[in-house]
C-alpha cells in the first residue's frame, strides 16, 4: 500500500512540475498588435521573433525622435538573474537600432515597458481588430 501511495505522489509531483514549467511567459503574452497610450505608434509581435513597428519613433525611444517608422525587425524576451523579463528589439531605421526594455506588466489588454537606457515607461494597449466589412448588408423588405 505504501508503494502505491508513493508512486501516486511521485506521478502527481511530476505532473505539477510539468505544468509549472510550461507557464504562460511574457514572450507568449506579447504576441499580437499593440498601440501606445498616445496612439502615435503601433507595434506587432509575431511568432518566431518578428516585430513590426509603425508610427512616430519618439514614443518608443529618444533615439528615434521625430522619425516616422514603418519597419520590421526582430525581438527576443529573456529573463535575467533578478527574474525580470527583458525585451530586446532590433530594427533598421537608416541605421541599426537596438532597443531594450524591462517588461513591468503584461496582461490580456496592457503591456508596460520600461526603457533600460532612460527609465522611460511606455504603456501599450491591445489593438482591437476592426470588424470585417465583407459581410453582405441586410436586406430590407417593404411591407
Amino acid at each position: 500500500m505504501i508503494k502505491k501511495i508513493t508512486a501516486i505522489a511521485l506521478v502527481l509531483a511530476v505532473v505539477v512540475c510539468c505544468f509549472a514549467a510550461c507557464g504562460f511567459t511574457p514572450d507568449k503574452k506579447i504576441i499580437g498588435s499593440w498601440k501606445d497610450s498616445t496612439g502615435v505608434v503601433g507595434i506587432e509581435f509575431k511568432e518566431g521573433g518578428v516585430v513590426k513597428i509603425t508610427g512616430n519613433g519618439s514614443a518608443i525611444s529618444s533615439l528615434l525622435s521625430k522619425v516616422s517608422i514603418d519597419t520590421e525587425g526582430t525581438y527576443a524576451v529573456s529573463k535575467d538573474e533578478n527574474k525580470q523579463y527583458h525585451l530586446v528589439i532590433n530594427i533598421n531605421v537608416v541605421i541599426a537600432v537596438k532597443l531594450e526594455y524591462i517588461i513591468t506588466d503584461v496582461s490580456k489588454d496592457v503591456l508596460t515597458l520600461k526603457a533600460v537606457d532612460s527609465d522611460k515607461t511606455i504603456t501599450f494597449v491591445k489593438a482591437v481588430a476592426a470588424p470585417s466589412t465583407s459581410a453582405p448588408a441586410a436586406e430590407t423588405t417593404a411591407a
